[in-house]
């Protein structure tokens, strides 16, 4: 005769434990705030435009300290970068003699602002770009091709360390030059 085994009852039946949805979903809020910020703050940095949509998302509860100083610091850097100015700046420089360059006026330009420089749509010649007159004047060194109209902006901390020569003499009732701008607070 064949004996029956018994065999031990099965546990009963249980569930899997629930994984913490809820921290999950409120770190990835933080994480797309911090990433949304640091892509306006590269947009900034690299001149590309900004996103279209930026909306900081609102975590449902702070961030971890571990993240605090990071967000902090991002939202300084950000609303001092995309502040709009209360005015802007303007002026010209005619070059007087061909291949004597001349140097912008002195005047400091905001952290993360850009000073446009724009060669006067009357000019014949190039305009030539430089960071200091012998630089401006050796052919090798300066940045050719501000042609009549062409502008160029640049992250300088004051428009005067820009110098600009010409390529052709001007005359006294049309002389080749520039025209530059930039956002500014006074």
């Amino acid at each position: 005769m064949v004996e029956k085994k018994k065999f031990p009852a099965p546990p009963p039946p249980s569930l899997p434990e629930e994984a913490p949805w809820r921290q999950i979903e409120e770190l990835t809020g933080v994480m797309r705030s911090v990433a949304s910020k640091l892509d306006v703050l590269i947009a900034l940095y690299t001149g590309a435009p900004l996103p279209t949509v930026i909306t900081p998302v609102a975590p449902i509860i702070p961030a971890p300290p571990e993240l605090q100083p990071i967000t902090s610091r991002l939202d300084a850097l950000i609303s001092g970068l995309i502040e709009n100015k209360p005015t802007f700046a303007t002026g010209q420089k005619d070059v007087a003699t061909m291949g004597t360059p001349e140097q912008l006026d002195d005047l400091p330009i905001p952290a993360g602002f850009k000073l446009t420089v724009i060669a006067k749509t009357g000019n014949i010649g190039y305009i030539y770009l430089g960071k200091n007159k012998g630089e401006c004047a050796n052919n090798k060194r300066r940045f050719d091709g501000l042609g009549a109209g062409i502008a160029h902006s640049l992250r300088v901390k004051n428009a005067s360390a820009v110098w600009v020569d010409s390529s052709v003499q001007g005359t006294a009732a049309a002389p080749e030059g520039v025209s530059w701008s930039v956002e500014h607070n006074r």
